[in-house]
């Protein structure tokens, strides 16, 4: 496999659906497929997770449930009977399976710990009964299963993957020529799952989820109280496709970097942009593509589960790249639309998954399209002041130092303080 195929499959693999946040949705997986090598009822389950799963899955909702937290998405994993396939997994939960769940939880024996110095994606589950034990280890993304035993023997291994590749150290000019010259069949699929995440959206607008940002932006909108333009609309409906992922509604949402609510941050964007503008659906998915390379490169340098808002300098990132892009402008403007953002939104915290995640997403979101329209309109960010160096990638690096070197310590207070609440 070529360099450029390498960096394909990484990102494709990446662009997938998932019901649910996905900390909580891989604990789920991993306890789900360690139950099917088991014969007899499962009676204790340990949890043990990095420091980055256990802050974004302390707090956000377990889809289908109003329940949160990893305890229980081990418990329902343990107890799903027709789980689906990966970050599926608790598409098919019912009500009788959610109470044995809360069973196993409320008899304290589901236990939860904090494993220090893991990668940033680390789970590992030991589930239990009388007569049978059984070790699994899932790391480095959300749906790799690493290693599997029961009573002692190995019944599946895999290689540890890597957790970004090394080849996605290209240029920004590597990465535009990427994208307009991949086979347009390997990225076609994406429009799928563009529109499910807009369907996502819809089903924030209409029922009541999580804090219900959305219905109440959209609210001021028609009240006449705040104008609804391009990058309002992004920031509605970003809004709502949040409410419904993080408030436990069941849309099936397409990822980015193992991300949902990145994925979201990516992809609404974008199809409301090229609405607004009337893009060739060829050039939008084309774009779509290149806004997860980019969200995919910004995450190669700062790791899958930083202490900064992935939605922040990540997917808005992303779809401000590829807007510009989209909208015929060069690799300056993308540049200078990357540097707005950064200069304006790097630093922005993420204190953990939960439903208020909808207002950094939908921020985000927003000033990706207003950073879009201003690069494309000569606006220009000052070079080698503060975290913008002389290039994007000068740039990219300082904000990955910043989240390998600085925030690990400000990831330790925030989970102490979240721990105390």
């Amino acid at each position: 496999m070529n360099a450029k195929e390498e960096v394909i499959n990484e990102v494709l693999k990446n662009v997938q659906y998932a019901v649910g946040c996905t900390e909580p949705v891989a604990v789920g997986y991993l306890a789900s497929a360690m139950k099917k090598m088991m014969k007899k009822p499962i009676q204790n389950i340990e949890v043990k997770t990095s420091e980055g799963m256990l802050k974004n899955g302390k707090s956000v909702y377990i889809p289908g449930t109003k329940l949160f937290g990893l305890e229980y998405a081990a418990a329902l994993g343990v107890c799903c009977e027709k789980p689906g396939d990966k970050l599926l997994v608790f598409q098919n939960i019912g009500q009788q399976e959610i109470k044995q769940a809360e069973m196993l939880v409320q008899q304290n024996r589901v236990q939860l710990s904090l494993e220090s110095g893991k990668s940033n994606v680390y789970v590992h589950l030991v589930l239990s009964n009388d007569n049978e034990r059984c070790v699994g280890v899932l790391e480095n993304s959300h749906d790799h299963i690493s290693y599997i035993e029961l009573n002692g023997n190995c019944v599946y291994k895999e290689d540890s993957i890597k957790e970004d590749v090394k080849c996605l150290d290209y240029t920004l000019s590597e990465m535009v020529q990427l994208a307009e010259t991949i086979d347009y069949e390997k990225i076609a699929y994406m429009k799928l799952g563009m529109d499910s995440n807009y369907v996502a959206a819809l089903e924030g607008l209409r029922n009541p989820y999580g804090t219900n940002l959305g219905k109440y932006l959209n609210y001021l909108s028609e009240k006449g109280l705040l104008n609804k333009d391009v990058a309002f609309e992004t920031r509605v409906l970003t809004a709502a496709a949040a409410d419904m992922r993080m408030g436990g509604g069941m849309c099936p949402i397409m990822t980015s970097g193992g991300s949902g609510n990145q994925g979201i941050g990516i992809a609404i964007p974008i199809q409301v942009v090229a609405r607004h503008e009337q893009v060739d659906e060829q050039r939008v998915i084309r774009a779509l593509f290149f806004g997860h390379l980019m969200n995919q490169w910004v995450k190669h340098q700062t790791g899958k589960l930083s202490g900064m808002c992935g939605c922040a300098i990540g997917s808005a990132i992303g779809s401000s790249s590829a807007i510009v892009w989209m909208l015929h402008g060069d690799e300056e403007m993308i540049t200078e639309a990357c540097h707005y953002l950064f200069a304006n939104l790097a630093g922005m915290l993420c204190d953990g998954a939960k439903t208020g995640c909808a207002l950094k997403l939908s921020t985000s979101a927003e000033e990706a399209v207003v950073a879009s329209y201003l690069a494309l309109g000569g606006y220009q960010v000052q070079r080698n002041t503060g975290i913008i160096g002389d290039c994007l990638e000068k740039t990219i690096g300082n904000i990955g130092k910043l989240s390998n070197l600085a925030y690990p310590k400000v990831n330790e207070e925030l989970l102490s303080i979240m721990l105390e609440s």
